[in-house]
């Protein structure tokens, strides 16, 4: 007899982890492929910070996923793996476009709206919002008041 599956909300949120994790990898493998069939180069490629952004951003998924898989509800996991996602977006949409300029494609519309999307998107997101909320939610999962702001924080209110 077959039991029902049970699919519980953490499930559920660990399996969305797990696909934010695979789209992150998935963001670095096209990275190398677009730029290995662009011919410009891995030197070309570093100095357009190709490798770095890919690195940074597969970096930050493998330290937010098991997080957001072991413990689903704990902000800090989804922020960093979240960053992950945008940070190597930026290298894969890079990489990307080199592969699209050296086939010519320069002046295509799709070209255009990937490299607004690459260059306004992406890192820009997970340095100004995405990781300060992961620093700012550690290490008790919720964001802390600055008292240089003229705010009292919770360890001068004694919660802990």
């Amino acid at each position: 007899m077959l039991t029902p599956l049970v699919v519980t909300e953490e499930s559920r949120r660990s399996r969305v982890a797990t696909a934010l994790l695979l789209v992150a990898l998935a963001e670095g493998v096209l990275a190398a492929v677009a730029g290995t069939a662009s011919g410009v180069g891995w030197q070309r490629l570093a100095d357009l910070l190709v490798v770095t952004n890919i690195l940074i951003g597969v970096a930050l998924a493998l330290s937010g996923w098991p997080i957001a898989h072991q413990q689903p509800r704990n902000p800090v996991g989804w922020y960093l793996l979240s960053a992950g996602v945008a940070w190597a977006s930026t290298g894969a949409g890079a990489a990307t476009l080199a592969w699209a300029v050296s086939q010519g494609q320069q002046d295509a519309a799709m070209v255009r709206v990937l490299a607004t999307v690459v260059n306004l998107g992406g890192w820009g997101w997970a340095l100004s919002t995405l990781v300060p909320l992961a620093l700012l939610s550690f290490p008790d999962f919720r964001a802390s008041v600055n008292s240089a702001a003229g705010g009292k924080t919770r360890a001068s209110n004694g919660v802990r």
